[in-house]
């Protein structure tokens, strides 16, 4: 069964034909983009090479694992 449309000022569509997003929106945009994805990307490279890290600068596994918690910490 279809109901009849609602005729409220709420669910009027407004059209702006000349509206354009600005090219420094979409900049914007892309950045933020990208700086989201580098977190997870930054974690991926990471875990793998933690026995090599820990090699590298002579530190205990729980020291390397303690570097990954103040990698993620600022992003909580």
């Amino acid at each position: 069964m279809w109901r009849k449309p609602c005729s409220s000022a709420a669910s009027r569509r407004i059209d702006f034909p000349n509206r354009t997003i600005p090219p420094a929106t979409r900049g914007i945009t892309v950045v933020l983009g990208a700086l989201a994805s580098l977190g997870s990307t930054s974690i991926d490279t990471y875990l793998p090479s933690f026995n090599d890290i820990s090699a590298s600068l002579l530190a205990t596994p729980r020291e390397v694992q303690q570097t990954l918690t103040a990698t993620c910490c600022p992003k909580c």
